[in-house]
């Protein structure tokens, strides 16, 4: 009867070894799949009112949408500006407060990256504006984006924070439909409370924003009869209920959906689109590396094991295929190339360390 190379102290035949790695096979395969698309469904929406004041709190797995688009009639060649008065929950969170999503390949969009301020223009090759340390420390925020022919500013509670000159947020950039506290395209969730939200196709004047600051925060909010061009006012002031009404201009209302939701997921999304990511890389090939180790373990015992090595490789790419494919449908899971490759990676390098530990011992 053949015998397994010896690890340590135990020496295995293969009577014994076949159920035992084919266990430990379905075992590893149950846990990556679990892991990977847990909770297997869409959970339901963390959004609440706040009690006894205006906003919304947002807990893991948050968003709320615009009920139509946002739309640039009339406003050809002007400038977007935005005010969002809000506060976050954590010091350092990496993730979307907002975004713009339309067939154009330039839309505005708000991160809170660790404890800066990321203010992205553009889906896929962005252009970026960091204001360090917005976050720090953690208090409310009031958030000022303001951009004309001159450039972009950014004022926090009123006081300039930054000004990029070469970065200009149009109108048309302020379009399509709005979503709130994730990304449009992935799973990107924000927590905190959002008390206020306007949006503007002109830009702000310095008078203005710091006017603007004060009536939020002491009035809950701002005075803006007969300005145009404010396209959205949001007050949060329903208490209840799944709208959020804009309470001047053309734009649309919000909507808080039932249940997590993202508008429009990437399907595969091209690895060279996504940002570079090491832990999450390092994560996903050791993930796959049991796989690899135990499959070829499993597999190399059949008595025409040919290209056993290869065949675990692709078994290990398929596995990460398929649930990649299935991730796409689930709004807590994002969808990409970047997984398929490292969790080949990861197969492949299971079955070397398993024949390296098996030439040592034999």
């Amino acid at each position: 009867m053949r015998r397994l190379p010896p690890f340590g102290s135990f020496v295995l035949s293969e009577r014994t070894a076949r159920p035992l790695l084919g266990g430990m096979c379905i075992a590893v395969l149950c846990g990556i799949l679990v892991a990977g698309l847990w909770p297997f469904h869409s959970p339901r929406n963390g959004v609440t009112w706040l009690a006894g004041e205006n906003g919304l709190r947002f807990t893991r797995y948050a968003t709320i949408v615009s009920a139509g688009e946002f739309r640039a009639a009339g406003a050809r060649g002007s400038s977007c500006s935005v005010e969002v008065w809000l506060q976050p929950a954590l010091l350092e969170d990496s993730n979307t407060l907002l975004a713009f999503h339309n067939s154009r390949p330039a839309s505005l969009s708000l991160h809170q990256s660790i404890s800066d301020l990321d203010i992205k223009r553009g889906e896929g090759r962005t252009e970026h504006f960091y204001i360090d340390n917005a976050f720090r420390p953690l208090r409310p925020l009031f958030i000022s984006v303001s951009s004309g022919e001159q450039g972009t500013a950014v004022y926090i509670n009123g006081v300039l924070a930054r000004a990029a000159p070469r970065f200009r947020i149009a109108a048309g950039d302020c379009t399509g439909r709005l979503v709130v506290a994730t990304s449009p395209v992935g799973n990107s969730p924000w927590t905190g409370q959002l008390k206020g939200l306007a949006i503007y196709h002109r830009e702000l004047t310095v008078a203005e924003v710091l006017r603007h600051y004060l009536a939020w925060t002491g009035q809950g909010r701002p005075d803006l009869t007969g300005d145009p061009r404010c396209v959205a006012l949001y007050l949060f002031d329903e208490h209840g209920g799944s709208l959020v009404h804009n309470r001047m201009g053309p734009g649309p209302d919000l909507w808080i959906p039932e249940r997590y939701r993202i508008e429009d997921q990437a399907f595969l999304a091209p690895f060279w689109e996504q940002e570079f990511d090491l832990p999450d890389i390092l994560r996903n090939i050791v993930a796959f590396v049991p796989l690899g180790f135990f499959l070829y373990a499993w597999l190399s015992l059949r008595p025409s094991a040919k290209r056993t090595a290869l065949t675990v490789t692709l078994l290990g790419a398929l596995v990460s295929v398929t649930m990649e494919v299935l991730q796409a449908h689930l709004p807590t899971r994002q969808s990409d190339t970047t997984d398929i490759l490292t969790n080949t990676f990861g197969t492949w390098a299971g079955v070397v360390l398993y024949r390296y530990l098996a030439a040592r011992r034999s």
